[in-house]
């Protein structure tokens, strides 16, 4: 009988220690589930962004550098990222008989966490490669550029192959004679139109608020038609040096109150800013500094790993790197990000984007 009761105590003491241990793994849990989606939230969300915009930096300077050396550009896209995290709950427990009736018992609650991510990748291939790499770029996407503080030259420079006729620097035309004099016009007169919008001596829009058009406008003040900028301009693209008014369009000519533009593809686009590479090993493809140094676009090289660079990546044993502090190369090269976004969605199928912003 004495037995007995003690076997019948221990019971009675091991199950209120049970549920006693199960009451407060039940209030850890409820919690825990108030509180773990969004604290979840708030220290994952930051570090899955911050990969994922390093490594888009990262893909997109290797491939300005594959391209310099002559090799093919490689995009593998990020189709989606989906994240299940497991928080598991466990308890555990021990307890001790012995013939002086002395018990002991232990519980032993844990919990556990787990983060599972699956991520799909989409390399870009066949007809999306062709609709945003091979396509010349149009209006729409350069006026959202211009609308969103890019300035006519950062646009321009890179994304047209010529204006009104006068070419800028491209591969093809490398070796011709006469061309480096050619695309030192272009560059200057370029570089004007962006000063004078800069001084705000020019607007751009569109004619008619909310229209899907192929042509802007470009509204000239009167300080800005008296400026040395616009006579660089005029007299370099055959324009009327008295017009107020100049309309921006697709095409190879244009006329005295018309600024033809021949646009890049994207693949051309980036091209254009490899040749701003310098490497020892490779002669400069851009020898006109004066050129060169308009953009502003600069990509260092060196043996070791570059400590203060906002990317960096290392092909055929040397690196090269944006520099932090090098603010009009980090434009530029964010504008290219940007470009090859809106080219994405330009080309998507959907409705496009339409101009909206009237100047008259």
């Amino acid at each position: 009988m004495h037995l007995e009761r003690v076997v019948n105590a221990l019971l009675a003491k091991s199950h209120s220690c049970i549920n006693w241990g199960l009451g407060i793994l039940a209030c850890l849990h409820l919690a825990a589930c108030s509180s773990f989606g969004p604290q979840y939230l708030e220290e994952s969300r930051g570090n899955y962004i911050e990969v994922i915009a390093a490594t888009d930096r990262e893909e997109l300077l290797a491939n300005l550098v594959r391209l310099r050396h002559s090799e093919a550009p490689v995009f593998m896209q990020i189709d989606s990222i989906t994240v299940s995290p497991d928080l598991t709950f466990r308890l555990g427990g021990e307890a001790t008989l012995d013939s002086s009736v002395v018990s002991t018992g232990r519980l032993s609650p844990s919990i556990s966490y787990a983060e599972q991510p699956t991520i799909v990748y989409k390399p870009l291939l066949g007809r999306e490669f062709s609709k945003e790499l091979l396509l010349p770029i149009k209006l729409p996407p350069i006026f959202i550029l211009l609308e969103n503080g890019w300035s006519l030259d950062t646009v321009l420079l890179p994304l047209s192959r010529s204006i009104n006729g006068v070419r800028n620097y491209d591969q093809q035309y490398s070796q011709s004679s006469g061309f480096p004099a050619e695309y030192r016009r272009f560059t200057r007169a370029v570089s004007a139109l962006g000063n004078l919008q800069r001084a705000g001596k020019i607007t751009i829009g569109t004619e008619v608020a909310g229209e899907k058009s192929d042509t802007l406008v470009m509204i000239l003040s009167d300080e800005g038609r008296r400026s040395p900028d616009w006579t660089e301009v005029h007299k370099t693209f055959g324009l009327d040096p008295e017009s107020s008014e100049v309309k921006l369009s697709l095409g190879l000519k244009g006329d005295s109150s018309t600024l033809a533009l021949e646009t890049r593809p994207l693949l051309g686009v980036m091209r254009y800013l490899s040749s701003f590479i310098e490497e020892d090993t490779l002669d400069p493809a851009i020898q006109d500094r004066e050129v060169h140094d308009r953009l502003g676009f600069r990509v260092k090289t060196s043996n070791n790993r570059p400590s203060s660079a906002i990317v960096s990546v290392n092909h055929l044993g040397t690196w090269f790197a944006i520099d932090s502090g090098d603010t009009s190369s980090k434009e530029v090269f964010m504008m290219l990000r940007i470009l090859f976004n809106l080219q994405a969605q330009q080309d998507s199928g959907g409705s496009g984007i339409a101009l909206t912003l009237p100047v008259r």
